[in-house]
């Protein structure tokens, strides 16, 4: 499944200093890059490119995480549901926002959609069963008596031979 996440309504929902969100951004991707490869998921946020000089890229990667930059006239949400109603499988496209128009028109073209609080709970519960399942398995020691045991089988097999 592609992962096709509103870049700025996900950074705008789960922070409220816009003073560091630069910074608050590159670090929130780094975290989510980190799950992206644990989970094989694939992750594509799309920013509006508005306030993007013309001479940056416009489509980048961060690792595991595609990031793409609209061009100056679009918006990402017009972005993602062009992209929705021209892609060969939508079905195969969930499209992550909290933006109700947005969810509401990816839905009718096919896609999948998630708001952001699903996707970071869907996250969240993949994460913890991760952890659950990493457990190490209970370890088994031998007694001293159970190694001696043993040692005497070996040998009297040997010896015997």
């Amino acid at each position: 499944m592609q992962y096709w996440i509103d870049g700025y309504n996900f950074l705008f929902r789960i922070t409220k200093d816009y003073k560091t969100l630069q910074r608050q951004k590159n670090q929130i991707l780094i975290s989510l890059e980190a799950w992206s490869k644990a989970f094989h998921l694939h992750l594509t946020f799309i920013f509006d490119g508005k306030h993007k000089a013309p001479a940056e890229a416009i489509r980048g990667h961060l690792r595991n995480i595609e990031i793409i930059y609209t061009h100056e006239g679009q918006s990402a949400d017009s972005y993602i549901i062009e992209h929705v109603e021209h892609h060969s499988k939508p079905s195969q496209i969930i499209v992550v926002s909290s933006d109700r128009e947005v969810l509401g028109k990816s839905k009718q073209l096919g896609a999948k959609t998630q708001t952001i609080e699903e996707f970071l709970s869907f996250l969240l519960k993949k994460d913890k069963n991760r952890k659950r399942d990493a457990r190490p398995a209970p370890s088994f020691k031998d007694t001293d008596f159970q190694i001696e045991r043993l040692r005497k089988i070996f040998e009297d097999k040997l010896q015997s031979e």
